[in-house]
């Protein structure tokens, strides 16, 4: 009898050892459950918020086409680190009608420095002038925290709208393309001004001889961490035509905007 009981008290302490250590077990694997259903919230939520919208509005005057208001919509898509995709439309009140895309294929360094090539190609109808242009463009860059340098070709080509057969038109040309831009504080922060010396705008490349200087910020409204963020954004920008004898004025511009994230 002695050793039934025995026997009984040690059935039941491995019994209670087994439970404790499956409810160890249940316990475990639903941490591990939970970790990994956060973390597919939160990739689905980055993932979402790679989407963003910007909207802009401006007025600009050039040497060529007199003054116009613009009205300018991207959508950029960034669905992983080493590359990211822009693609918008501008629409003037001068019948000046541009498309632009934009692909940047990135290779991640240490922190946030990167290289990359930046492809873009953008097509415009001049109504008024009743010809278009098309410019593809290829350039290397360097991207980093408070610095952006890029440099390559492109080749345009323009011809009338209306094209008769046996009188065709195209002119072709190829040019140096260049884009350098400093910032004042990180990429991330919550305002940023910066200053940039260009031939690359988003709807016009120019004549290597024909820099842009411009000075632009953003200033953050709601944080891109909510469902729905944005920043405000705007531009002042004068483009110059610099001769063997000096530098003179072709045009300026401001713009501003806002950046949603999705």
């Amino acid at each position: 009898m002695k050793y039934l009981i025995l026997s009984l008290v040690c059935l039941s302490i491995c019994c209670g050892v087994a439970a404790q250590a499956n409810d160890s077990a249940m316990a475990d694997l639903e941490r591990r459950a939970e970790v990994l259903r956060m973390s597919f919230q939160e990739e689905r939520r980055r993932a979402a918020s790679d989407l963003m919208f910007i909207g802009e509005l401006g007025y600009e005057h050039h040497e060529r086409h007199g003054h116009l208001i613009q009205s300018n919509m991207y959508l950029q898509w960034e669905p992983v680190r080493w590359f990211t995709m822009l693609g918008g439309l501008r629409v003037t009140t001068n019948n000046l009608y541009n498309f632009s895309l934009r692909g940047d294929f990135k290779l991640p360094l240490k922190g946030y420095r990167f290289l990359g090539l930046r492809n873009q190609y953008l097509y415009g109808i001049f109504a008024n002038d009743k010809y278009m242009d098309m410019n593809f463009s290829l350039a290397a860059f360097y991207e980093q925290e408070y610095l952006y340098l890029a440099a390559g070709a492109m080749t345009h080509f323009e011809t009338p709208i209306r094209v008769k057969e046996g009188s065709r038109s195209f002119d072709w040309f190829v040019n140096w393309i260049y884009d350098i831009a400093v910032w004042s504080r990180v990429h991330d922060a919550d305002w940023n001004i910066g200053v940039q010396f260009t031939n690359m705008r988003d709807f016009e490349i120019s004549d290597c001889n024909m820099p842009s200087f411009i000075l632009r910020g953003k200033h953050l409204i709601i944080p891109r961490s909510t469902p729905f963020g944005f920043y405000v954004t705007w531009q002042a920008g004068c483009r110059t035509e610099i001769t063997k004898k000096e530098m003179k004025y072709d045009g300026a511009w401001g713009i501003v905007g806002v950046r949603c994230y999705f």
